[in-house]
């Protein structure tokens, strides 16, 4: 059966009368100045909606464009998975650029019917961090964003972070984190906890092009830990989203694992030495 274009206007006229009622019928019992408590409550209450509504509007409005990288070196089973989360954004306003080791790793047929929907470049001979770098040199966006390929990001990742960002007037906007695959649990990160125990929020947190600039850049092989390293000692104001927006896989093989304590002992030492003792001041929740 069709609805008739007659029934949402009833309806919000049936509401408006039943709430009449149901004031009258209240004002009898309380008090006048309760009764006008009750009524301005009403009134707020009805607008809180809108007020959401009109935040995520006016954030998706904005002129700002954000660039999404997805670095992605030969494996490609979840690579399909990380682009289309970051396509499905709620903010519109975003570009998003894979760059491979080598056309051979099978991600170009992976991607094939993204292609007119994301920049797609292959890049044999640039180490780990050389990538990153060369991402955000050909992006356009005044806000970062980096994604991992075989990880995912929540619908309103990029809505919630550009409006605390702004809300802030921050450098860095981090969220939780959703661990899935093979361990499932949700971790609280902080941007003040020690940088002596390894990078405290995730390379999937954005930030502006001013910052990255200032620090420039990734260094090899120091990556997101030396780059948060370097903006905590320059000052970097970070805020955090206490929600699980960014999704983090578990999965054997990863680069945690096959560097090893002797290895986060040598990057470690060449962080400290380069961007000296960590001077982070705890920042303020966001959302």
């Amino acid at each position: 059966m069709t609805e008739s274009p007659a029934m949402p206007s009833l309806l919000a006229r049936a509401l408006t009368r039943l709430k009449k009622v149901v004031l009258g019928a209240v004002k009898r019992v309380l008090s006048p100045r309760a009764y006008n408590a009750l009524r301005y409550w009403i009134f707020f209450a009805d607008l809180a909606p809108y007020a959401s509504f009109l935040r995520r509007r006016l954030v998706r409005e904005q002129s700002e464009k954000v660039s999404i990288f997805i670095p992605s070196y030969t494996n490609t089973t979840f690579l399909r998975e990380a682009v289309l989360s970051a396509l499905g954004q709620t903010y519109r306003n975003i570009e998003v650029l894979v760059m491979t080791d080598v056309p051979e790793c099978g991600a170009a047929d992976v991607l094939r019917d993204l292609l007119p929907a994301i920049r797609f470049f292959a890049e044999p001979t640039l180490h780990r961090e050389r990538k990153l770098n060369e991402l955000v040199r050909r992006s356009s966006g005044r806000l970062l964003l980096f994604l991992c390929d075989d990880d995912k990001i929540d619908r309103t990742f990029v809505e919630k972070t550009v409006y605390a960002m702004r809300k802030h007037d921050a450098d860095i906007v981090y969220s939780d984190m959703r661990v899935f695959g093979d361990r499932n649990l949700i971790a609280a990160c902080r941007w003040e906890s020690p940088f002596e125990e390894g990078s405290p929020i995730p390379i999937t947190s954005l930030y502006t092009r001013s910052l990255f600039d200032r620090v420039g850049g990734y260094e090899d092989p120091l990556g997101d830990w030396g780059f948060w390293w370097a903006a905590a000692n320059m000052g970097a104001k970070a805020v955090r989203v206490g929600q699980p927006l960014f999704h983090y896989r578990v999965r054997p093989g990863q680069d945690t694992e096959r560097m090893g304590e002797e290895g986060w002992r040598e990057a470690r030492a060449i962080i400290r030495k380069r961007h000296g003792a960590q001077q982070s001041a705890p920042p303020g929740d966001a959302l």
